[in-house]
C-alpha cells in the first residue's frame, strides 16, 4: 500500500521544525516520532510530498485484520474501550497501514483517558489519510485544553475546516 503526503501536512504534527531539513535526515526523524508506523516502511521525499510505501501484508492476514477491524469498530460503538483497543492493536499489528484501526484505536485510548498513546494514533491517521478531517477534529478539541496549545489546536480544527467544510461540528 503506498501513501502520498504533502511535506506542509507533516509540520502540523510535527515537535521539530521540518523546513530545510536534508532527505535523510527528515526521513530519520519521521521513523523516530513514528516508529511503529514506519518500521517496515520505505519513504521517500521528492517535491513537496512524503511517499510511504508499506509491504503488502499476505492475504490471510489482511482478511483476517479486515475482519478484527469491523470487530473493534464495533466494539467501540458498544463503548467497550478497552477491549476496542486491544482489538484494533492486534489489526495494526497485522496490517500496520490500516488508517480506520489508527483512527479508531486513538479515539478508544482518547475515551479510555489515555491522551497521549490516543495522540500518536490518530496523528498517524491523519498522515495516511489527510482527507479525513475527523483525526484533526480529534486532536484539535484535545489540544484546546491544554495551555499553550492554542494555536497547535487552531491549526489541526482550520486543517479539519479545509478538509470538509460542509460539516457544521467545526
Amino acid at each position: 500500500m503506498i501513501f502520498h503526503i504533502p511535506l506542509r501536512d507533516l509540520k502540523l504534527f510535527s515537535a521539530a521544525d521540518l523546513d530545510g531539513l536534508p532527505e535523510a535526515e527528515l526521513v530519520a526523524r519521521l521513523r523516530a516520532e513514528h516508529p511503529r508506523l514506519l518500521a517496515d516502511a520505505q519513504i521517500e521525499i521528492a517535491g513537496g510530498m512524503v511517499t510511504i510505501r508499506f509491504p503488502e501484508p499476505p492475504a490471510q492476514g489482511k482478511a483476517e485484520a479486515a475482519r478484527l477491524l469491523e470487530k473493534g469498530i464495533q466494539r467501540c460503538r458498544q463503548g467497550e474501550y478497552r477491549k476496542a483497543a486491544g482489538i484494533l492493536e492486534r489489526v495494526l499489528e497485522l496490517d500496520p497501514s490500516s488508517t480506520p484501526a489508527y483512527r479508531n484505536l486513538g479515539m478508544a485510548l482518547m475515551e479510555l483517558g489515555e491522551d497521549e498513546a490516543a495522540r500518536q494514533h490518530l496523528v498517524e491517521a491523519a498522515l495516511l489519510d489527510p482527507k479525513d478531517a475527523w483525526p484533526y477534529v480529534v486532536l484539535g478539541n484535545a489540544l484546546v485544553r491544554e495551555p499553550g496549545k492554542r494555536d497547535a489546536a487552531e491549526g489541526l480544527l482550520a486543517k479539519a475546516h479545509e478538509i470538509d467544510p460542509k460539516d457544521p461540528g467545526r
